[in-house]
């Protein structure tokens, strides 16, 4: 999950990601041996026993850790972010923004809540 703050999730990237976490996770727990038979846990009973919020929950997180980071004041990557670079965009359709999971994620207000570190 390394740079996992960066990265901009399509809808294939987070089935892929998803796929590859109940992976490992059933790997991790294995199988039940059930009347002399072995059987593979369900997605459930791993969800159930392994408790934890999904990958792509985990990356939003880092996410939001790391725009808090750079609006501090006085960061190149604030400026890069509220600059305008100029130009003009190719043709087609728009390239999804970085900002898109703060509107899918019902977070208002982004810029304030940042500047306060603490309650970020």
């Amino acid at each position: 999950m390394h740079g996992s703050e960066t990265w901009t999730l399509t809808k294939e990237n987070r089935r892929d990601l998803l796929v590859w976490e109940r992976r490992v996770v059933r790997k991790i727990f294995g199988a039940v041996k059930e009347e002399h038979r072995w059987r593979i846990r369900s997605i459930e009973e791993i969800m159930e026993l392994y408790g934890e919020p999904d990958i792509i929950w985990a990356i939003k997180k880092s996410r939001l850790r790391w725009l808090g980071h750079v609006m501090e004041p006085f960061r190149l990557s604030k400026r890069m972010l509220n600059g305008a670079p100029g130009g003009r965009r190719k043709r087609g359709r728009p390239s999804r923004r970085r900002l898109d999971d703060l509107r899918g994620m019902k977070v208002e207000n982004w810029k304030s809540l940042a500047g306060d570190r603490q309650g970020w």
